[in-house]
């Protein structure tokens, strides 16, 4: 079964810090609830690129909440997030758990929420940048350290690239 991870983004690597099981919990979770909100001309996950799109896109869009934002921002790509939002961010998330979760289908915002509350404010090394989150241990950019990830990454609380 696959999972999330929670990283510290360092400046030359990362070290991971918690797992939660079932990396559908994550990305997959916050991408079928804001598509059935707010793109509801296909109300259930897919993989579906174009459907996909306009789930992502919603960053831009005023009808979100900040919670719901966030939690979308944090699915994407080289985010992270600096470690004085790391409280903000962790509040976030379990206020997106507490409205998205339907008591069937996993939903991991809650508990990175929790983690991300319990080490909001904890001394990291000098090196310390932010806190990634790797939504699926299959693919997982955080654990494959190379020459291009400090290129590929940028903070939730600047301009987002589009992914």
């Amino acid at each position: 079964m696959s999972s999330s991870d929670l990283y510290v983004l360092n400046q030359h690597s990362t070290t991971w810090l918690a797992s939660f099981r079932n990396g559908w919990g994550s990305a997959p979770a916050a991408w079928g609830w804001l598509g059935a909100k707010y793109v509801p001309d296909k109300p259930v996950y897919t993989m579906d690129r174009e459907y996909n799109r306009k789930v992502w896109d919603l960053t831009g869009d005023p009808r979100l909440t900040l919670d719901e934002k966030i939690v979308l921002m944090f699915t994407f790509d080289g985010v992270y997030v600096p470690l004085q939002h790391v409280k903000d961010v962790g509040e976030a998330c379990i206020s997106f758990y507490e409205k998205s979760y339907d008591g069937e289908r996993a939903n991991n915002w809650g508990d990175i929420g929790q983690f991300l509350l319990s080490i909001a404010g904890k001394k990291f090394n000098r090196f310390a940048r932010g806190v990634c989150l790797s939504c699926t241990s299959v693919s997982d950019p955080w654990s494959d350290w190379n020459s291009d990830t400090p290129q590929k990454t940028w903070s939730m609380f600047s301009e987002a690239p589009t992914p």
